[in-house]
Protein backbone atom coordinates (compact mmCIF):
# COMPACT_ATOMS: atom_id res chain seq x y z
CA UNK A 1 0.00 0.00 0.00
CA UNK A 2 1.52 3.41 -0.87
CA UNK A 3 2.15 5.90 1.99
CA UNK A 4 0.23 8.83 1.55
CA UNK A 5 2.81 11.81 1.67
CA UNK A 6 2.08 14.89 3.90
CA UNK A 7 2.52 18.04 1.38
CA UNK A 8 5.96 19.29 1.33
CA UNK A 9 7.17 22.33 3.15
CA UNK A 10 8.23 25.51 1.10
CA UNK A 11 11.85 27.11 2.89
CA UNK A 12 12.28 30.39 1.53
CA UNK A 13 15.59 32.48 2.54
CA UNK A 14 16.16 36.07 2.24
CA UNK A 15 18.25 39.17 4.13
CA UNK A 16 18.29 42.53 2.56
CA UNK A 17 21.26 43.43 1.14
CA UNK A 18 21.34 46.87 2.53
CA UNK A 19 24.88 47.46 1.53
CA UNK A 20 24.18 46.64 -1.83
CA UNK A 21 27.60 44.75 -2.20
CA UNK A 22 25.97 41.27 -3.72
CA UNK A 23 24.00 43.55 -6.05
CA UNK A 24 26.91 45.49 -6.82
CA UNK A 25 29.04 42.11 -7.72
CA UNK A 26 26.10 40.20 -9.81
CA UNK A 27 25.07 42.93 -11.63
CA UNK A 28 21.31 42.88 -10.36
CA UNK A 29 19.77 46.07 -12.11
CA UNK A 30 18.65 49.04 -9.29
CA UNK A 31 15.11 48.96 -10.96
CA UNK A 32 14.66 45.50 -9.73
CA UNK A 33 11.32 45.01 -7.27
CA UNK A 34 11.85 45.42 -3.68
CA UNK A 35 12.30 42.51 -1.26
CA UNK A 36 9.08 42.53 -0.57
CA UNK A 37 7.15 42.60 -3.63
CA UNK A 38 9.39 39.32 -4.79
CA UNK A 39 7.98 37.36 -1.94
CA UNK A 40 4.60 38.81 -2.43
CA UNK A 41 4.21 37.34 -5.82
CA UNK A 42 6.99 34.35 -5.37
CA UNK A 43 3.86 33.14 -2.28
CA UNK A 44 1.60 33.77 -4.19
CA UNK A 45 2.43 31.57 -7.34
CA UNK A 46 3.03 28.90 -4.48
CA UNK A 47 -0.56 29.29 -3.31
CA UNK A 48 -2.11 29.20 -6.74
CA UNK A 49 -0.56 25.86 -7.68
CA UNK A 50 0.84 24.04 -3.90
CA UNK A 51 -2.53 25.72 -1.83
CA UNK A 52 -2.07 23.15 0.39
CA UNK A 53 1.77 23.31 1.67
CA UNK A 54 2.98 25.50 4.09
CA UNK A 55 5.27 28.35 3.34
CA UNK A 56 7.67 29.48 5.72
CA UNK A 57 10.32 32.39 5.34
CA UNK A 58 14.12 32.21 6.88
CA UNK A 59 15.04 35.73 7.33
CA UNK A 60 17.32 37.78 10.21
CA UNK A 61 15.42 39.55 13.00
CA UNK A 62 15.17 43.00 11.32
CA UNK A 63 13.80 42.43 7.48
CA UNK A 64 10.10 43.50 7.37
CA UNK A 65 8.15 43.14 4.14
CA UNK A 66 4.12 44.32 4.53
CA UNK A 67 1.63 42.43 2.66
CA UNK A 68 2.83 39.15 2.70
CA UNK A 69 0.30 36.17 3.96
CA UNK A 70 -0.99 35.92 7.36
CA UNK A 71 -0.46 32.22 7.20
CA UNK A 72 3.59 32.70 5.96
CA UNK A 73 5.87 30.93 9.14
CA UNK A 74 8.83 33.43 9.88
CA UNK A 75 11.58 31.94 10.67
CA UNK A 76 13.59 34.78 12.41
CA UNK A 77 17.64 34.18 12.77
CA UNK A 78 19.95 37.03 14.93
CA UNK A 79 23.26 35.57 13.52
CA UNK A 80 22.53 35.54 9.66
CA UNK A 81 26.14 37.22 8.25
CA UNK A 82 25.58 39.92 4.63
CA UNK A 83 29.69 38.74 4.54
CA UNK A 84 28.52 35.09 5.31
CA UNK A 85 25.24 34.86 3.13
CA UNK A 86 25.24 31.51 1.26
CA UNK A 87 27.12 29.89 4.29
CA UNK A 88 24.95 30.97 6.53
CA UNK A 89 22.15 30.03 4.52
CA UNK A 90 23.33 26.58 4.36
CA UNK A 91 23.58 26.40 8.83
CA UNK A 92 19.75 27.61 9.10
CA UNK A 93 18.92 25.56 6.56
CA UNK A 94 20.12 22.75 8.62
CA UNK A 95 18.79 23.82 11.40
CA UNK A 96 15.85 23.88 9.78
CA UNK A 97 16.24 20.05 8.79
CA UNK A 98 17.41 19.51 12.80
CA UNK A 99 14.08 20.88 14.64
CA UNK A 100 11.96 18.34 12.35
CA UNK A 101 14.11 15.82 13.26
CA UNK A 102 13.95 16.47 16.97
CA UNK A 103 10.40 17.14 17.14
CA UNK A 104 10.00 13.36 14.83
CA UNK A 105 8.60 15.02 11.76
CA UNK A 106 8.82 13.39 8.74
CA UNK A 107 8.42 16.02 5.82
CA UNK A 108 9.53 16.26 2.42
CA UNK A 109 11.24 19.78 1.42
CA UNK A 110 11.68 22.50 -1.12
CA UNK A 111 14.00 24.50 -0.55
CA UNK A 112 13.96 27.92 -3.20
CA UNK A 113 14.77 31.41 -3.71
CA UNK A 114 11.95 34.47 -3.67
CA UNK A 115 12.62 35.55 -7.40
CA UNK A 116 11.11 32.18 -8.20
CA UNK A 117 7.31 32.06 -9.82
CA UNK A 118 6.09 28.23 -9.96
CA UNK A 119 4.36 26.92 -12.61
CA UNK A 120 3.47 23.80 -11.68
CA UNK A 121 3.44 21.73 -8.72
CA UNK A 122 6.30 19.83 -7.23
CA UNK A 123 4.60 17.22 -5.16
CA UNK A 124 5.63 14.19 -7.49
CA UNK A 125 9.32 15.07 -6.95
CA UNK A 126 9.52 12.80 -4.08
CA UNK A 127 8.07 9.91 -5.75
CA UNK A 128 11.42 9.62 -6.77
CA UNK A 129 14.30 7.26 -4.16
CA UNK A 130 16.60 10.10 -3.31
CA UNK A 131 17.49 12.09 0.61
CA UNK A 132 18.51 15.32 -1.33
CA UNK A 133 17.41 16.69 -5.55
CA UNK A 134 19.71 19.14 -7.23
CA UNK A 135 18.68 21.23 -10.29
CA UNK A 136 21.94 21.25 -12.56
CA UNK A 137 22.71 22.04 -16.41
CA UNK A 138 25.96 20.75 -18.18
CA UNK A 139 27.01 23.23 -20.73
CA UNK A 140 28.29 21.82 -23.51
CA UNK A 141 30.39 25.09 -24.79
CA UNK A 142 32.08 25.08 -21.94
CA UNK A 143 35.47 23.40 -21.08
CA UNK A 144 36.23 21.67 -16.95
CA UNK A 145 38.78 20.83 -15.03
CA UNK A 146 39.33 17.27 -13.82
CA UNK A 147 37.55 18.02 -10.50
CA UNK A 148 33.97 19.28 -12.68
CA UNK A 149 34.85 23.06 -12.98
CA UNK A 150 34.39 25.29 -15.63
CA UNK A 151 37.48 27.26 -16.63
CA UNK A 152 37.41 30.81 -16.62
CA UNK A 153 33.87 31.19 -16.38
CA UNK A 154 31.53 31.62 -13.86
CA UNK A 155 28.61 29.90 -14.99
CA UNK A 156 27.94 27.07 -11.79
CA UNK A 157 26.98 23.36 -13.35
CA UNK A 158 24.61 23.17 -10.13
CA UNK A 159 23.84 25.22 -7.12
CA UNK A 160 20.95 25.74 -4.14
CA UNK A 161 18.55 27.98 -5.78
CA UNK A 162 16.41 25.29 -5.71
CA UNK A 163 16.40 21.99 -3.61
CA UNK A 164 14.40 19.23 -2.80
CA UNK A 165 15.37 17.13 0.15
CA UNK A 166 13.93 15.37 3.31
CA UNK A 167 13.51 15.91 6.88
CA UNK A 168 16.23 13.25 7.65
CA UNK A 169 19.22 12.11 9.10
CA UNK A 170 20.80 11.72 5.39
CA UNK A 171 19.85 15.67 4.73
CA UNK A 172 21.06 16.84 7.52
CA UNK A 173 24.53 15.10 7.51
CA UNK A 174 24.65 16.19 3.46
CA UNK A 175 24.19 19.85 4.95
CA UNK A 176 27.11 19.43 7.41
CA UNK A 177 29.33 18.04 4.57
CA UNK A 178 28.68 21.11 2.60
CA UNK A 179 29.17 23.95 5.22
CA UNK A 180 32.58 21.79 6.27
CA UNK A 181 34.01 21.62 2.51
CA UNK A 182 32.94 24.84 1.84
CA UNK A 183 35.10 26.23 5.32
CA UNK A 184 37.99 23.99 3.93
CA UNK A 185 37.96 25.18 0.28
CA UNK A 186 37.74 28.43 1.33
CA UNK A 187 40.73 28.26 3.67
CA UNK A 188 42.96 26.19 0.84
CA UNK A 189 41.49 26.36 -2.53
CA UNK A 190 43.70 28.36 -5.16
CA UNK A 191 40.54 28.73 -7.38
CA UNK A 192 42.67 28.30 -10.65
CA UNK A 193 39.88 27.33 -12.56
CA UNK A 194 38.87 30.55 -12.46
CA UNK A 195 41.85 32.32 -13.85
CA UNK A 196 41.26 36.34 -14.03
CA UNK A 197 38.04 35.95 -12.21
CA UNK A 198 39.31 33.98 -8.88
CA UNK A 199 39.68 37.33 -7.46
CA UNK A 200 36.36 37.69 -7.71
CA UNK A 201 35.16 34.22 -6.70
CA UNK A 202 37.66 34.46 -3.32
CA UNK A 203 36.15 38.26 -2.47
CA UNK A 204 32.98 36.87 -2.16
CA UNK A 205 33.06 33.15 -1.26
CA UNK A 206 31.64 32.58 1.81
CA UNK A 207 28.35 35.24 0.47
CA UNK A 208 28.04 33.61 -2.92
CA UNK A 209 30.12 31.91 -5.20
CA UNK A 210 31.51 29.45 -2.58
CA UNK A 211 28.12 27.85 -2.50
CA UNK A 212 28.07 26.12 -6.20
CA UNK A 213 31.45 26.16 -6.43
CA UNK A 214 31.62 23.51 -3.13
CA UNK A 215 28.58 21.68 -4.68
CA UNK A 216 30.78 21.28 -8.09
CA UNK A 217 33.88 20.19 -6.45
CA UNK A 218 31.73 17.87 -3.82
CA UNK A 219 30.19 16.29 -7.33
CA UNK A 220 32.46 17.27 -10.27
CA UNK A 221 34.12 13.73 -10.55
CA UNK A 222 31.82 11.98 -10.64
CA UNK A 223 29.57 14.18 -13.39
CA UNK A 224 33.38 13.86 -15.04
CA UNK A 225 32.68 10.05 -15.11
CA UNK A 226 29.21 10.25 -16.37
CA UNK A 227 26.78 10.42 -13.39
CA UNK A 228 24.64 12.72 -14.28
CA UNK A 229 21.10 11.33 -12.60
CA UNK A 230 22.13 10.07 -9.60
CA UNK A 231 25.35 10.62 -7.19
CA UNK A 232 26.09 9.11 -3.68
CA UNK A 233 27.86 11.62 -1.57
CA UNK A 234 29.42 10.27 1.53
CA UNK A 235 26.73 7.20 1.23
CA UNK A 236 24.00 9.77 0.56
CA UNK A 237 21.68 9.35 -2.25
CA UNK A 238 21.05 12.68 -4.42
CA UNK A 239 19.37 12.85 -7.18
CA UNK A 240 20.23 15.17 -10.59
CA UNK A 241 17.34 16.73 -11.83
CA UNK A 242 17.22 18.47 -15.26
CA UNK A 243 17.50 22.21 -14.57
CA UNK A 244 15.71 23.55 -17.93
CA UNK A 245 12.39 22.17 -15.67
CA UNK A 246 12.82 22.46 -12.41
CA UNK A 247 15.21 25.59 -11.85
CA UNK A 248 14.20 26.95 -15.42
CA UNK A 249 15.60 30.88 -16.05
CA UNK A 250 14.16 32.32 -19.15
CA UNK A 251 16.21 33.73 -21.83
CA UNK A 252 16.54 37.75 -21.81
CA UNK A 253 18.70 39.58 -24.64
CA UNK A 254 19.45 43.75 -24.84
CA UNK A 255 18.14 45.60 -27.79
CA UNK A 256 19.47 48.91 -27.36
CA UNK A 257 18.50 50.18 -23.98
CA UNK A 258 16.12 47.80 -23.03
CA UNK A 259 16.47 44.16 -21.78
CA UNK A 260 13.41 41.84 -23.43
CA UNK A 261 12.54 38.18 -22.37
CA UNK A 262 9.97 35.61 -23.88
CA UNK A 263 8.10 33.44 -22.16
CA UNK A 264 5.85 30.78 -24.02
CA UNK A 265 2.62 29.00 -22.83
CA UNK A 266 3.86 26.05 -23.81
CA UNK A 267 7.04 26.90 -20.97
CA UNK A 268 4.33 27.65 -18.47
CA UNK A 269 2.89 23.96 -19.33
CA UNK A 270 6.36 22.36 -19.41
CA UNK A 271 8.86 23.98 -16.71
CA UNK A 272 7.89 23.65 -13.11
CA UNK A 273 9.53 27.13 -11.88
CA UNK A 274 10.65 30.16 -13.81
CA UNK A 275 13.88 31.35 -11.88
CA UNK A 276 14.22 34.94 -12.74
CA UNK A 277 17.08 35.95 -11.48
CA UNK A 278 19.55 38.90 -12.32
CA UNK A 279 18.77 41.04 -14.90
CA UNK A 280 15.38 38.60 -15.22
CA UNK A 281 13.91 40.28 -11.67
CA UNK A 282 12.52 43.32 -13.78
CA UNK A 283 9.68 40.87 -15.42
CA UNK A 284 8.58 39.66 -12.53
CA UNK A 285 5.43 41.52 -12.10
CA UNK A 286 4.94 40.80 -16.12
CA UNK A 287 5.11 37.25 -15.69
CA UNK A 288 3.20 37.19 -12.36
CA UNK A 289 0.26 38.56 -14.02
CA UNK A 290 0.74 36.30 -17.15
CA UNK A 291 0.59 33.32 -15.17
CA UNK A 292 -2.38 34.57 -12.81
CA UNK A 293 -4.31 35.35 -16.21
CA UNK A 294 -3.11 32.15 -17.70
CA UNK A 295 -4.02 29.87 -14.54
CA UNK A 296 -7.45 31.51 -14.64
CA UNK A 297 -7.86 31.23 -18.61
CA UNK A 298 -5.59 28.74 -19.72
CA UNK A 299 -4.13 29.29 -23.51
CA UNK A 300 -4.96 25.64 -25.71
CA UNK A 301 -2.36 26.32 -28.27
CA UNK A 302 1.65 27.91 -27.04
CA UNK A 303 1.81 31.66 -28.13
CA UNK A 304 4.47 33.65 -26.99
CA UNK A 305 4.75 36.77 -24.46
CA UNK A 306 7.27 38.90 -24.29
CA UNK A 307 8.01 41.58 -21.81
CA UNK A 308 10.04 44.91 -22.30
CA UNK A 309 11.83 46.98 -19.34
CA UNK A 310 14.08 49.75 -19.26
CA UNK A 311 17.41 48.09 -17.31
Amino acid sequence: MKRHRRPPHIVLFFTEDREKRLQAELGNPDAALAPSQMLVLCVESIRRVMPQCPVVLVTDETFDAPGLPDDLTLVRHADIRHGHLMYDRLRVQKQYVDALLEHGEEVDLVFMDIDILLNRALDDVFGSDFDLAFPATFYPDLKYSERGVPLNSLMSIINGGVLFARSSEATSRFFGAWMQQMEYLFQHDALEEYGALKGRVREHFMSWWGEPHTLMVMFGRAFMAGQRKHVRYQGIKVAILEDALYNYAPEIERVGDNWQISVTDQDRRSRFVSHLRGQRKVFMVQLAATLRTAMESPVPAPAPATATALA
